[in-house]
């Protein structure tokens, strides 16, 4: 019984850990004539992030609303953002929203969260697949496009 509550302990640590980090993907585009790249971050989490009813619901294993966002930075950050790979082709914008309207949002951790979310489009958008274990050893680090 020792070895299994040790390895229940660890999974429970590693969605923790998981949990704990939030990744997104950011495709960065130059328009023509236009003097600096614009940045576009797509990401999901919960509808609700900040209740303890969605902290318990998803700890517990549960489910929750989620909700797809798509919103403009000024600028990359300097910190916390790694580059995966370019998109292979010129219309990423386009495909990244049609690729946000077919996902199911209802959120999972482990299963369909913002890891997954962030995974399946990097793979939709360069044809790269990614991990979790890829992803976890950025410790908060966006994923940048």
């Amino acid at each position: 019984m020792h070895g299994l509550g040790g390895m229940l302990q660890t999974l429970g640590s590693r969605a923790e850990d998981v949990a704990a980090v939030h990744t997104m993907a950011i495709i960065e585009e130059q328009a023509p004539g236009a003097d600096a790249p614009s940045y576009t971050v797509f990401d999901f989490l919960p509808a609700d992030a900040m209740a303890l009813r969605t902290t318990a619901t998803l700890m517990a294993g549960g489910s929750v609303k989620g909700i797809l966002r798509e919103r403009q930075l000024r600028r990359l950050p300097r910190r916390r953002c790694s580059l995966i790979g370019e998109a292979t082709v010129p219309e990423a914008m386009q495909m990244a929203r049609c690729f946000n309207e077919i996902w199911p949002c209802e959120l999972k951790l482990l299963v369909n969260d913002c890891h997954s979310h962030t995974a399946a489009l990097v793979h939709h958008l360069t044809g790269q697949t990614i991990t979790i274990e890829k992803i976890l050893p950025l410790q908060r680090y966006p994923l940048w496009m």
